[in-house]
């Protein structure tokens, strides 16, 4: 279910699933810190960094097997 979330709303849900459902909110400015940047920043960059793979391989026309042992152009 998570992977098939919008990019932007991935990375809400891995916020606020650690900070609010976990209780991160209770290690106070540090624990707000770690899983804001844990969340937002890191989760956004992978997602990003993914789209703009399969931006440059549908450019590109290459296909990916991803269960398979690779891509090919």
């Amino acid at each position: 279910m998570y992977a098939r979330l919008p990019g932007g709303f991935r990375a809400l849900a891995y916020f606020l699933y650690p900070y609010v459902l976990r209780l991160g909110f209770l290690d106070g400015r540090a624990g707000f810190a770690f899983h804001f940047l844990q969340g937002f920043w890191y989760r956004y960059l992978v997602d990003a960094k993914v789209a703009e793979a399969r931006r440059y391989m549908r450019e590109e026309g290459w296909t990916c097997a991803w269960r398979s042992s690779g891509c090919w152009g």
